[in-house]
């Protein structure tokens, strides 16, 4: 604790998509028939409003992109080197014992990596940049979720 009203944290996040839709070159393309994975982990800040035990949080996360296939549950691939995310969230509290809190929240997510699986085969026939396509990966999650803290 930085003060009573105010908190640093550590977090580590996955945001799980199933079945997503995307766009290349500006056009949407059919659903996936696999899972993308969102994750991150880094430090955080949280503000608490009291005495209504309202929080609003921060945190600035090291982030990558992941995709696993119906065919192989057990096989993930990274889309994506490590990018940067930020994490916001807004929540309520209830004290359910003396040291225990739960709670309701809802987080946005906006997080942007590199590409590093997709291959142009263009690109790769003469020779330019690798292989690689020369693209971004930008993630946006929203979610609601539940919240439990320890005091």
């Amino acid at each position: 604790r930085l003060s009573p009203n105010l908190i640093l944290f550590g977090e580590v996040m996955t945001n799980q998509i199933f079945g997503p839709t995307t766009k290349y070159g500006g056009e949407t393309q059919p659903p996936y028939s696999g899972n993308v994975s969102l994750q991150g982990v880094g430090p955080g800040v949280a503000y608490y409003f009291m005495p209504i035990n309202i929080t609003i949080s921060g945190s600035l996360l090291l982030h990558k992109v992941s995709i696993t296939s119906d065919r192989d549950d057990d096989d993930s691939t990274d889309l994506s080197t490590v990018g940067f995310a930020a994490n916001l969230m807004a929540g309520k509290e209830w004290w359910v014992s003396r040291d225990w809190g739960v709670g309701l929240a809802a987080n946005v997510m906006l997080g942007t990596a590199k590409n590093r699986a997709l291959y142009d085969e263009e690109s790769i026939s003469d020779g330019r940049n690798g292989g690689f396509v020369d693209a971004r990966w930008n993630s946006v999650a929203v979610g609601l979720l539940m919240s439990a803290t320890y005091n």
